[in-house]
């Protein structure tokens, strides 16, 4: 293909295409020209004798030398090449600056999103499965639970410090287990308080694991131990005994009842070790110094007023220092 032929099918693609073209087209055009030019040069002229085409180049862009203007004069083959280069340097140009401008700008900002599209796209490849449909009801649901927890997250504090740090499971078994106990004293014969005396022993228990029950469950009990008192007056020493442990486990009963209610007061029933009656007076003993603030006093005087058969409350400390509640 001549070197005309070459220069209309660069510029027709171009004209067609002009985003994808070839930016080596010129450079290509020279090595084909310096071909022939090598073939065609006969044995009177050597080809040798005239200067490198980088040195022709060179003197048409951007240094001139006298010396080769003086032989492009002299060599027709030559002077044949620079007129080729002349008529081809603005088109050269015009694709050096597209090529540098792409390479500088476009490709560089391209390969620098690919790059980190790629990355991830194999970071959460595993994940690809939650696109899909059922994955994303799935998520959504669990998402809704989680959120519901968080909303309900300081209800759920609430009744752990209600409950004196307690666990739930476990203030659903002391509850369970004052429950039976108070049914058991209730159902004991009159005859024979060694049931009712056993039932004590687990509802201790339960009392300073922190169960609850309503305070008609323990009235009830008391009322069924002043029967049990009349039915068998030869026990009735027994009975008075268990009905003074009562009325101390029905008095934290109800302390803990309204301390629930109100969210104030310290969690007296865990320092319980003990309970004793002296002349009407209910002693609660504690396995510790008490350090407590007004409101658990001001509970534990309305709780003594509100458990029958108690005057008056005093609790016993280790170091035998006695606090009254009045």
């Amino acid at each position: 293909m001549s070197v005309e032929e070459t220069g209309a099918r660069m510029r027709k693609d171009q004209s067609q295409n002009p985003e994808q073209v070839d930016t080596s087209a010129f450079e290509k055009e020279l090595s084909a020209t310096l071909q022939w030019l090598t073939e065609e040069t006969s044995a009177s002229h050597p080809f040798g004798d005239c200067p490198e085409t980088e040195a022709i180049v060179s003197h048409f862009r951007n240094a001139p030398r006298p010396e080769v203007e003086q032989h492009l004069k002299d060599c027709a083959k030559c002077a044949d090449l620079s007129d080729h280069i002349r008529r081809r340097e603005g088109v050269y140009r015009r694709q050096r600056d597209y090529f540098l401008k792409k390479l500088e700008t476009t490709p560089a900002k391209e390969h620098w999103f690919n790059s980190v599209g790629e990355v991830l796209r194999q970071t959460f490849y595993p994940f690809a499965f939650l696109l899909k449909t059922r994955a994303v009801m799935v998520e959504i649901a669990v998402v809704a639970v989680l959120g519901l927890c968080v909303w309900q997250l300081p209800n759920f504090v609430a009744m752990f410090r209600s409950s004196g740090g307690l666990g739930f499971t476990t203030g659903i078994s002391a509850n369970g287990k004052i429950k039976n106990s108070y049914g058991l004293i209730e159902k004991a014969s009159p005859a024979d308080p060694r049931a009712a005396e056993i039932a004590l022993d687990e509802l201790r228990h339960a009392t300073v694991a922190g169960g609850v029950v309503s305070p008609a469950t323990t009235d009830a009990a008391l009322a069924s131990v002043q029967l049990k008192m009349t039915a068998a007056p030869d026990k009735s020493d027994d009975w008075m005994r268990i009905q003074n442990a009562i009325q101390g486990y029905a008095l934290l009963n109800r302390y803990a009842y309204l301390r629930s209610q109100k969210k104030a007061g310290a969690p007296i029933w865990k320092d319980f070790s003990g309970v004793a009656k002296e002349d009407g007076t209910l002693l609660i003993f504690l396995n510790r110094e008490p350090a407590y603030d007004s409101e658990t006093y001001k509970l534990l005087k309305e709780s003594r007023e509100s458990t029958a058969g108690v005057d008056g409350v005093v609790l016993v400390t280790p170091s035998d220092r006695k606090v009254p509640i009045r």
